[in-house]
């Protein structure tokens, strides 16, 4: 008894997990369009491959992966990351700006109207897609290597 009790439990929480983002694999994402950038913006035309990488500074996990994404960044020479946040600048500028690059940008949400549209539930979420805007990796970004994303590129 316990032990059906125990596996319907998993079972739905596992359902739950599922369904913790709304972006699908192979399918268009929404419009980007953050309200305003730290720093640089990309160019309008540019249609390079992106990780996005959702993000709030109070979340310990955020900030331990921004060296990895930092280090993604750096490898990627076609490809670009875009960190979006939904704080204000003043406070995510001491933590970000020294990270930002030619290939790492920062978008910032403070509506949260990117997340919505995404579907965003949980930080930090990566999306990664291609130069047509489908998405190709969706994921913890700690786990986005490298060869992940070729691979998916592919």
């Amino acid at each position: 008894m316990k032990r059906n009790i125990l596996l319907t439990l998993l079972l739905l929480l596992a359902s739950f997990a599922l369904r913790a983002q709304e972006i699908v694999i192979g399918d268009r994402v929404p419009d980007f369009r953050p309200a305003e950038w730290l720093g640089a913006e990309p160019a309008e035309d540019d249609r390079r491959a992106t990780l996005f990488v959702f993000y709030h500074t109070e979340s310990q996990p955020c900030v331990d992966a921004l060296p990895h994404i930092d280090s993604l960044a750096r490898t990627m020479q076609n490809e670009r990351v875009i960190i979006v946040a939904m704080e204000p600048k003043e406070r995510i500028a001491p933590t970000l700006a020294r990270y930002m690059s030619k290939n790492f940008y920062v978008a910032i949400d403070p509506t949260g109207r990117v997340f919505s549209s995404f579907g965003i539930r949980y930080v930090p979420f990566g999306v990664m897609i291609d130069r047509k805007g489908r998405a190709c990796w969706i994921g913890n970004p700690l786990l986005a290597t490298e060869k992940i994303i070729r691979d998916n590129l592919k």
